[in-house]
């Protein structure tokens, strides 16, 4: 029935709708997913969303709610994507991160004893030595002494949004922080390959 479903350009709302409960991707990609459907899935599959044959029909019909999608998931998709990395690939990426939190440092840990401390938990963490938190099932998960890169990548933004602004207070603070968090997530689709959907 399955196979049925999804190899019939004309199937209905009814049987997408089964079918996005047990392959939600093969509902995604099928010619005659409903918007409603397709957008559902759009928020918990953004990079496939994009690559679907229905993506320039959905976003044209309603041409501000792929930002909004944006703007209210991007960093549960940032998240999901780590998500995808193999253990090489975490580990790479997660080197990526520190490297540039590194510059960051100095400046947001000024006294040499705050400096010390920072660097021995950003040396822990990097060599996976902190807690995951929380579990995933991903790839890089398999590997006990991996660091849990999704924590990286927000420790990694307080960090370099702390070296450009001196408060918490305000916008500023908040840009700079999206603006590290878009890199990350054109960094981890550089080890996957693929070109990242706009954040």
């Amino acid at each position: 029935m399955k196979a049925e479903v999804i190899a019939d350009p004309l199937a209905t709302a009814e049987q997408l709708d089964e079918l996005s409960l047990t392959d939600p991707l093969a509902a995604l990609r099928h010619p005659n997913c409903p918007p409603e459907i397709w957008w559902e899935l759009a928020e918990l599959f953004p990079i496939q969303a994009k690559a679907s044959v229905l993506f320039a029909m959905m976003t044209l019909a309603e041409p501000g709610r792929w930002a909004e999608s944006i703007e209210a998931y991007g960093d549960e998709w940032i998240e999901a994507t780590i998500n995808l990395l193999s253990p090489d690939q975490a580990r790479l990426f997660t080197a990526d991160c520190m490297a540039r939190v590194l510059s960051a440092l100095p400046v947001n840990y000024p006294t040499e004893e705050h400096l010390r401390i920072a660097m021995d938990r950003w040396n822990r963490l990097g060599l996976g030595r902190d807690p995951v938190v929380g579990g995933a099932w991903a790839p890089w998960d398999k590997d006990p002494t991996q660091s849990d890169p999704r924590r990286v990548t927000h420790e990694a933004a307080s960090e370099m949004a702390g070296k450009f602004v001196t408060t918490l207070q305000g916008d500023e603070w908040g840009h700079a922080y999206d603006a590290e968090r878009k890199w990350q997530w054109e960094r981890v689709h550089f080890y996957l390959g693929e070109e990242p959907p706009c954040l």
